[in-house]
C-alpha cells in the first residue's frame, strides 16, 4: 500500500480501508480480464507472470527508440509483464478512488465546474493508462490514430 500511495501521489486524506478496498477492486478486476489472457500462457506452460515474455511496443516507453518491439527484460528483477500488471493495478485503483471521492466537495463555490472538469480530465488519463497497461501485459499493440 505505501507503494501505490507514492507512486499515485494518495496522501492520507484517502483512509487505509478504502485504499486497501480500491487495491482489491483493481486487482480482481485486472485479474479477471486478463483470465483469458492467463489461461493461454498455462497452456503454453508459464506458470507466473514473471516467465511470461511478452513483446511490448517499444515506442510507449521511449519514442527515441527504433525498434518495433523488444523483449520483456528485468530491471531490478522486475519482468516487463510485471511492471505493467502493477501499473494496471494501480492505475484503476487510483482512478476508482478519484472517482468515488468525487461527493467530497473541496474547491471553491465558484471554482466547482473547473475542479470536476479537472477530475474528468485525471479519471481519463488513469483510465486510458489502465488500458494501455492491460494491452502490454497481453502483449497485444498499441494503436496510434493521428487525424489527417
Amino acid at each position: 500500500m505505501a507503494q501505490f500511495r507514492a507512486i499515485t501521489r494518495i496522501d492520507s486524506t484517502y483512509p487505509t480501508a478504502r485504499v486497501r478496498d480500491a487495491l482489491m477492486t483493481a486487482l480482481f478486476t485486472v485479474t479477471a480480464e486478463l483470465d483469458s489472457w492467463a489461461r493461454t500462457q498455462t497452456a503454453r506452460g508459464v506458470t507466473t507472470l514473471a516467465d511470461s515474455h511478452t513483446s511490448i511496443d517499444a515506442s510507449s516507453i521511449d519514442g527515441s527508440i527504433d525498434a518495433t518491439s523488444i523483449e520483456a527484460t528485468s530491471i531490478d528483477n522486475v519482468t516487463a509483464a510485471v511492471h505493467w500488471f502493477r501499473v494496471a493495478v494501480y492505475s484503476y485503483a487510483k482512478a476508482h478512488l478519484v472517482d468515488t471521492y468525487r461527493d467530497v466537495d473541496t474547491t471553491a463555490f465558484g471554482a466547482r465546474e473547473t475542479a470536476a472538469d479537472k477530475i474528468d480530465e485525471q479519471l481519463s488519463t488513469w483510465r486510458a493508462q489502465y488500458r494501455t497497461a492491460v494491452s502490454a501485459v497481453q502483449g497485444n499493440p498499441r494503436v496510434r490514430v493521428t487525424l489527417i
